[in-house]
């Protein structure tokens, strides 16, 4: 099975499909509409053979749909039906969801896209298919004069981080500690 994957970025819209080596890219902007990406990546993507199509959207994505739409992008792509458009299966999550499950490995992950805005991902149990759901963007970019909340995400990742780590390993202890003292406890009344 080829798939063509899209990236939907505030500045441009990224692909590639299986197979290929070398991504395509469009401008895009404050006036591009879901409609007209659709029409160029089709036009873009003209030669290369794809079965299903996986779209990273700028924004909180239910059922493959936009819910909002984009802060630095035109209108019309809350409710748009991108499988119908494509007429393909498609495959739609938040752009920062996409990055993050493309270089997940396992446990607990905090993911922060830094791209035109800053995008945020967090790992909980809900999607049937993905098995998580995206917490969305926060409102951040240029377009949406949120600039302090792209530098607040930036310093304060660090020490989230690091936060996360600490729970990680006090989770881990919880679990080992125990099983280390119920064996002192056999331990201890085999000898008596």
């Amino acid at each position: 099975m080829n798939i063509l994957v899209i990236d939907v970025g505030g500045t441009h819209v990224k692909l590639l499909a299986s197979g290929k080596k070398v991504k395509r890219e469009i401008e895009s902007g404050p006036t591009l509409t879901a409609r007209q990406m659709v029409s160029s990546v089709k036009n873009l993507a003209d030669g290369w053979e794809y079965d299903v199509v996986s779209i990273g959207y700028p924004g909180p994505v239910v059922h493959d749909r936009p819910i909002a739409e984009p802060h630095n992008l035109g209108k019309g792509w809350m409710g748009f039906n991108f499988a119908a458009a494509f007429k393909l299966p498609t495959k739609v999550i938040n752009d920062a969801a996409m990055q993050a499950l493309g270089s997940y490995a396992g446990r607990t992950m905090l993911f922060l896209g830094l791209g035109t805005g800053l995008g945020t991902w967090t790992w909980q149990v809900r999607d049937p298919v993905l098995g998580v759901v995206s917490m969305g963007n926060p409102p951040s970019g240029a377009a949406g004069g949120y600039g302090f909340f792209d530098a607040a995400g930036l310093l304060l990742a660090p020490r989230i981080v690091a936060l996360l780590a600490r729970r990680q390993r006090r989770e881990d202890l919880v679990v080992q500690q125990p099983v280390r003292a119920h064996h002192t406890a056999a331990v201890g009344t085999a000898d008596a």
